[in-house]
């Protein structure tokens, strides 16, 4: 994205400002996929619960890993299942 977006962005938005590329994600979650066929894939939610993020790689059918009840709740709304 050329700078001059970004400071658009950001002046129509307000900062901090985070901007992720959902194709990028699920390149990546492929990408991990195609190169450890047969092992379970979790996301560690504490790295990021954006809600959004944690959609994109439900669908790509990871798991998800949480140590506290909160990330437990985050992960119950975003239908991960238990047992992932």
């Amino acid at each position: 994205m050329q700078n001059s977006k970004l400071d658009s962005l950001a002046k129509n938005l307000g900062t901090p400002i985070y901007i992720y590329d959902s194709k990028l994600i699920r390149d990546r979650c492929k990408e991990l996929k195609k190169n450890l066929p047969g092992v379970n894939l979790y996301y560690a939610c504490k790295a990021n619960t954006n809600p959004e993020i944690l959609k994109i790689i439900h669908k790509e059918g990871y798991g998800i890993e949480t140590v506290s009840p909160g990330e437990i709740n985050i992960a119950k709304k975003q239908e991960f299942q238990p047992q992932k």
